[in-house]
């Protein structure tokens, strides 16, 4: 079995990260705030790669570029980084993750409501999107890490990877059956998951000064260094 730090092997290292997470989840408040960052890893995720999947597919049934589209888009997440990265240390974690995701759940509404073979809004709203949405994942890549104990920061933040990939399985099988329900069904259904993940994130502890060795859901000691 493969060596881990301190000697200990690798079934040690899971058994004590599962006990250190089972004694986290004795405490309610450590409870809420685990179950409030899945809510919101699962719902960015599901409407992230559910829109992103199906826009090329409407851009195409549209006869637009898609290709042209798809760099438009990604070209939004320049300015959504280099926003975000300003944001998340001048208003904190929780209040830059929390305008990225209304705003990302805004754009697919204003996207739907494009007027009809107006191929620069579409361009824009997916833009859009993309600025929004980049900054909601910066937020939330610092944000979760920060929320737990040092000796389960790891273990939590692979868990909550993988409700986000489970979140985007079901964002890209739902929109994939929205495919022919035309424009505003796959709208709705992105903006309306990110709209849940609005409401959860009003519940995240913020972390931005908090003393992340010893901050897990519960007030540090204000003694320590």
């Amino acid at each position: 079995v493969g060596k881990v730090r301190g000697g200990s092997t690798l079934a040690e290292g899971l058994r004590s990260s599962a006990r250190e997470i089972k004694a986290m989840l004795r405490h309610a408040e450590a409870r809420r705030t685990m179950l409030v960052i899945g809510i919101v890893w699962f719902c960015l995720s599901a409407c992230w790669y559910g829109f992103m999947i199906w826009l090329p597919e409407f851009l195409e049934a549209k006869h637009d570029n898609t290709y042209l589209g798809n760099l438009i888009t990604s070209s939004g997440d320049l300015p959504g980084n280099v926003l975000s990265f300003f944001l998340i240390e001048k208003i904190g974690r929780k209040k830059c993750l929390l305008f990225s995701l209304v705003g990302a759940a805004v754009t697919p509404l204003a996207f739907a409501a494009a007027p009809k073979g107006s191929q620069v809004w579409a361009m824009a709203g997916s833009a859009a999107f993309g600025c929004a949405s980049v900054g909601g994942w910066n937020a939330l890549s610092i944000l979760s890490p920060e929320l737990f104990h040092t000796d389960i920061r790891a273990t939590m933040h692979g868990f909550l990877t993988a409700l986000g990939r489970l979140g985007g399985f079901m964002g890209t099988y739902f929109v994939g059956h929205f495919q022919k329900a035309g424009v505003w069904l796959p709208c709705i259904f992105a903006s309306s998951i990110l709209g849940l993940g609005c409401v959860a994130t009003l519940f995240v502890p913020e972390t931005q000064g908090k003393v992340l060795t010893e901050y897990h859901g519960e007030t540090p000691n204000k003694d320590s260094p």
